[in-house]
């Protein structure tokens, strides 16, 4: 029977190497993701670039714009 610390060290062996699949998991499923609404990448963002332009609201605001410029 091996001792205590040989079966610790077994133990976060496998939890180690478990956390390392699950972490792999989660960072193929974030690169698979397709890019959605205002995300570049994403099939409407043009259109939705050229809302937010007409409305002047987003990146195109007014107020929004003044303020960078005040900060400069």
């Amino acid at each position: 029977m091996p001792s205590q610390r040989k079966r610790r060290l077994i133990i976060n062996g496998q939890l180690m190497l478990q956390r390392r699949a699950s972490f792999d998991q989660e960072l193929r499923l974030w690169e698979e993701m397709r890019p959605v609404g205002r995300e570049f990448g994403s099939p409407d963002f043009e259109r939705l670039m050229d809302e937010d332009a007409r409305a002047g609201v987003g990146v195109f605001d007014p107020v929004l714009k003044s303020l960078i410029r005040c900060g400069s």
